[in-house]
């Protein structure tokens, strides 16, 4: 059961990150960068913390969250906002190859 679940989570992954060029060209289309970042950040976060609530996660030491809030700042503001504004002026396709 184990294997499926990890293959399921796998084939989701994918598909979302597939996905994530065309959806957010469309939104794009109508919305500024940061409301974009805000919507796509936000539901992925409520998202993951709905998971983890149902799931359970492995319980991490005081010393390990500072790596990560450094990653997740220096992450979120390389990759998402710059390719969120890089997005607004390239088409979803190259986007989808340069990702």
């Amino acid at each position: 059961m184990e294997r499926v679940a990890a293959f399921g989570a796998v084939i989701f992954a994918v598909t979302m990150w597939g996905f994530v060029p065309v959806w957010s060209r469309i939104l794009l289309a109508d919305l500024p960068p940061p409301t974009v970042l805000v919507l796509r950040v936000g539901l992925a976060g409520f998202l993951g913390a709905v998971i983890a609530v149902i799931v359970g996660v492995r319980r991490i030491p005081w010393r390990g969250w500072m790596r990560i809030v450094i990653a997740a700042v220096i992450g979120n503001g390389g990759y998402q906002v710059l390719s969120l504004y890089g997005m607004k002026t390239v088409p979803a396709v190259w986007t989808g190859m340069l990702f």
